[in-house]
């Protein structure tokens, strides 16, 4: 009689190595979201909408509300590049706790690590508007804006797509059977479509209206992640 051994060793050590990388995700997850959620606040009550200013022509006087409330924006954008950052943490320790479908994991592994130095800059690029342009109230720093704001949105949104549409579809699948549930598996999938909305929406100058979908609903599944993360490590 033969016996089929374990396609993992599931040795204390890499019981506990796991344990550990679920935590890290779990807290992760939900520190990234909370800090783009603190952003998002900042930005509102700014009052200033990039989007909204370059799709109507009316950077002039997103410029003017910049300049008034620059310390909001600043705020906004700092907690914005720190939340991808703790973005780019939870999406490699989802990738390690995927240890059956490694090839997808990875792949999704790439959308999150794209897309950390992508917003990155995109938000570095957005703080110049707000700081070194806007003040200037010039026809020229008019025309900055508009080239560096076009930039910074479009490369903010690529960003957005790749860390909380396809990045946790992907994710989800290499996951499933593991450590994602069913119902997660099909938030991700809601989340990804949101996603391609996203890209035609970029396409349209609808940013602020359907465009917008896939942040409450990658956010949500990311919260929801990291809540499911930290229930796997108490259950290794």
């Amino acid at each position: 009689m033969t016996t089929t051994e374990p396609s993992i060793p599931w040795t204390q050590e890499s019981a506990e190595s796991l344990r550990t990388t679920s935590r890290i995700a779990g807290y992760a997850a939900l520190a990234a979201a909370t800090s783009m959620i603190i952003g998002a606040v900042l930005s509102v009550s700014s009052g200033a909408d990039l989007d909204r200013a370059l799709a109507a022509n009316t950077t002039a006087e997103y410029l003017e509300t910049a300049t008034a409330n620059q310390s909001l924006l600043v705020g906004n954008l700092t907690a914005w590049i720190l939340g991808v950052l703790l973005f780019g943490v939870a999406g490699a320790a989802f990738f390690r706790m995927c240890r059956r479908r490694r090839t997808l994991a990875q792949i999704g592994l790439l959308c999150y690590w794209t897309a950390v130095p992508l917003a990155i800059a995109s938000f570095v690029a957005m703080l110049a508007v707000v700081v070194q342009v806007a003040p200037q109230g010039t026809a020229e720093a008019v025309l900055i804006a508009e080239v560096m704001g076009w930039f910074g949105s479009r490369a903010d949104w690529i960003a957005t797509v790749l860390v909380v549409g396809i990045g946790p579809l992907l994710i989800s699948v290499a996951g499933r059977d593991e450590w994602v549930p069913g119902w997660l598996a099909y938030w991700a999938m809601a989340a990804a479509l949101a996603g391609i909305l996203t890209v035609a929406a970029m396409f349209r100058d609808a940013l602020s209206t359907y465009g917008f979908l896939v942040v409450p609903i990658g956010l949500g599944w990311t919260i929801a992640a990291g809540v499911v993360a930290l229930g796997h490590a108490r259950s290794i």
